[in-house]
């Protein structure tokens, strides 16, 4: 709806927002959701550091998970914010099996390609999960074969 324009909580809505929770007894895995969590490194970082202090003060059971882009895995500093503010899992997409076509992407933000040390590093401290995108747009006749 809002297109291209950004929005973002602050870390202590994000933060009064899980106290709330936490009060009426939630237990369970809370999804932050967003395209990229971090898109924005600094304000990801500052988010961080502000979950890790609200569960030092008040030791909630709930766990988080999101969604993130694999070049996660090129910033060890975040992946270790991310574990120490209690996330358990990190939802990584895909657009292609083929390793030619990620490097015809030429995105930053999906460098290490199939199989790339991105899904290694990424899973070692955060687990990891994945899908592919069946709309790349530079789709070849056995693309979908590949994929399956």
């Amino acid at each position: 709806m809002n297109g291209r324009v950004p929005r973002t909580k602050s870390p202590a809505q994000l933060v009064a927002e899980l106290e709330a929770l936490r009060q009426h007894g939630w237990k369970e895995m809370v999804f932050v959701v967003d395209d990229n969590f971090i898109g924005d490194k600094r304000r990801t970082r500052a988010l961080l550091r502000e979950l890790i202090e609200w569960r030092r003060r008040t030791r909630p059971s709930m766990n988080f998970l999101t969604e993130a882009s694999v070049n996660l895995a090129d910033d060890e500093e975040l992946c270790a914010l991310m574990v120490e503010a209690g996330f358990m899992k990190v939802f990584v997409g895909i657009e292609t099996p083929s390793a030619e076509r990620w490097r015809n992407a030429a995105s930053s933000r999906t460098r290490a390609g199939p199989g790339g040390r991105g899904a290694d590093a990424a899973t070692a401290r955060v687990g990891g999960d994945g899908w592919i995108h069946r709309g790349f747009r530079q789709r070849s006749n056995g693309h979908l074969q590949a994929t399956v």
